[in-house]
């Protein structure tokens, strides 16, 4: 060993280019650079364990939020059982209770809100009438039935944003109906003004009346077909005013076509009423099937008499634009009880 480090110092001594002090300071160079390398893997080790805790422990929080809703939710509806099981009568006695009852079982729809407001303008008409003319009273009234609330009932965002968007909307449906809002289609009025407050004004009681009518009408099983094909330009209930003086409220399904389009019935029946030059439907035809009426509005002519016995093949008249028209089409309506319904919930049509 001795004589091993002899030689080695005296090689060193014998090559002068060879500076001592550099291979020092390299070997300390490398020295120092494994150890900032090792002190890196273990900051990164570090910093990996770390996330990979948080991790754990995020997805831990997780299904303990999971846990604790579900506990809470079973907890909530095993008290509510036990109340309605043991403190039923007690719990309804209860005035926050009531109060609770009494909110929840209010009607919120567009047509309650709008009838409570209305209520509300009426009694303050009520204690100002003497001050407001009756003359002016009566015209915003008129206004407001003709155009105003129909607006408010049909106004929907969804169609607000598309009428900015598409002038003109066209769907086929496989009953030979294109539903089109062109302005320029045939469409008629309805009802007389003075019939508003029977049927522009739908409480819930109507609502299930024409439900429970639909129904009578469909435990029959009448066999109905469409009575023309066309272009669907006015659906059933409330729209735009078309006419002054109509009812804005549309009890049937417009259907135009080529004036003079040939009409047939939509079932089986007896003709009941064929009316010429009426002013709101034009020449029209009411025919009975087992006590339903089927009517046919604005024909340009009719090929039948009161009493005749009609089927599905039979042309009882013409497409046209007589009475309160826009254009060349058909009013087809469904009554039952004297009361219309709608004809798309009987058959598909849109």
């Amino acid at each position: 060993m001795v004589a091993a480090r002899r030689l080695r110092k005296s090689m060193l001594k014998e090559m002068p280019n060879i500076d001592l002090e550099n291979i020092n300071s390299i070997n300390n160079t490398n020295i120092k650079h494994k150890n900032n390398l090792n002190e890196d893997r273990i900051l990164k080790n570090n910093l990996e364990g770390l996330s990979s805790t948080s991790e754990n422990k995020e997805h831990i929080n997780f299904k303990l939020k999971i846990i604790i809703k579900i506990f809470l939710s079973i907890t909530i509806i095993f008290v509510c059982l036990i109340v309605k099981l043991f403190f039923k009568e007690q719990a309804i006695s209860n005035k926050f209770v009531k109060i609770i009852i009494c909110e929840y079982n209010k009607d919120y729809s567009k047509n309650a809100c709008i009838e409570k407001s209305e209520d509300i303008i009426n009694s303050l008409y009520q204690k100002t009438k003497y001050i407001v003319p009756e003359r002016l009273a009566n015209s915003i009234k008129e206004k407001y039935i003709v155009k105003v609330k129909p607006y408010i009932v049909n106004f929907e965002v969804k169609k607000a944003i598309k009428k900015l968007f598409i002038k003109e909307e066209k769907l086929s449906s496989n009953t030979g109906i294109e539903i089109n809002q062109d302005e320029n289609t045939g469409m008629g009025g309805a009802e007389p003004l003075d019939n508003l407050v029977q049927t522009l004004e739908v409480p819930a009681a109507q609502v299930m009346a024409m439900k429970d009518n639909v129904q009578k009408i469909l435990s029959k099983k009448i066999d109905i077909k469409l009575p023309v094909k066309g272009t669907l330009t006015s659906k059933y209930g409330n729209r735009e005013p078309i006419f002054e003086g109509v009812n804005s409220y549309h009890t049937g399904v417009d259907i135009a076509n080529k004036m003079g389009t040939e009409i047939k019935s939509a079932t089986y029946g007896i003709v009941k009423k064929v009316e010429q030059n009426n002013k709101y439907y034009g020449n029209f035809i009411e025919i009975e099937t087992d006590g339903v009426i089927f009517k046919y509005g604005h024909l340009q002519k009719t090929n039948v008499n009161v009493g005749d016995e009609v089927t599905q093949e039979s042309i009882i008249g013409l497409m046209g634009s007589t009475g309160m028209s826009t254009g060349p089409h058909l009013h087809f309506e469904i009554k039952i009880d004297g009361s219309s319904v709608d004809p798309n919930q009987i058959i598909k049509i849109y």
